[in-house]
Parts: structure tokens; C-alpha cells; sequence
């Protein structure tokens, strides 16, 4: 069951990110985290599925150097999941699919670290993934 601490890590982690601190960010999850992403030099991407912290450190830093910050403008819990919405400014410009600089990602938690991430096209999908829909 996904807590207010949960909440409060994502936030944090949103915050680490914003200030460059990959490895405070890297902190909240799972070494063992499953992450799905969108390829954001795709027009319609398909989900691709990552295992573990390597390449997610890679993918961050690179964000980081290209000077995006994010900032959190929805929250939302539904059991083991805490569905978001973040805006990073900028975003659209470096990706194919445009969505308004925002990214719909659904964090799952067990033990108060994130052991899976999948990023969604949109709210809709986020939510209907978190059960919410």
C-alpha cells in the first residue's frame, strides 16, 4: 500500500532531480527497480523494459546535462501505486511524441523504495495502469 511517504519520496526524488542530485534521486529506488519508458525520439513508441539502477543513472544524468529541471504538478495513490504528472519544461523539444512537457509515470512501491516505474502516454493511461480508472 503506497503511503504518504511514499508520496513525500517521490516528491523528494523530484526534487533531487530539479537540483542534480542523481544519486539522492537513485536512493528511493530498488536495485532491483523494472522500469518502463518510452523512447522519446519516437513518434509512437513502444514500451521498452529496463531492469536495475545502470541505465536509469545513464538516462537521468543525461536529462540532467541537457539542463531540464522537473517539478511535480499532480499526485495521486491508489494502493502500492503513486501516480504523477511532471512537467520539465523543455521536454517537447528533445522528444517526438509531444505532450506538453510533461511525463505521466506510475511509481510502484514495496518497503518504502520504488520497485517499479512505468511511464505512460498520458493521464488516462497512468491512471487506468494505477487501477484509478
Amino acid at each position: 500500500m503506497a503511503t504518504d511517504a511514499d508520496e513525500a519520496a517521490i516528491r523528494a526524488a523530484c526534487a533531487a532531480y530539479t537540483s542534480g542530485d542523481i544519486e539522492a534521486l537513485l536512493a528511493v529506488f530498488s536495485p532491483e527497480l523494472e522500469w518502463t519508458y518510452l523512447d522519446p525520439s519516437v513518434e509512437n513508441p513502444a514500451p521498452q523494459v529496463c531492469h536495475g539502477l545502470v541505465e536509469m543513472r545513464r538516462a537521468l544524468r543525461r536529462q540532467s546535462d541537457r539542463g531540464l529541471k522537473a517539478s511535480i504538478e499532480e499526485v495521486r495513490v491508489h494502493g502500492s501505486d503513486v501516480v504523477a504528472v511532471i512537467h520539465i519544461p523543455g521536454l517537447d523539444q528533445i522528444r517526438g511524441p509531444k505532450s506538453d512537457d510533461r511525463n505521466y509515470e506510475v511509481f510502484s512501491f514495496k518497503d518504502g523504495q520504488i520497485v517499479a516505474l512505468r511511464a505512460c502516454v498520458d493521464l488516462a493511461e497512468a491512471l487506468r495502469v494505477a487501477g484509478l480508472a
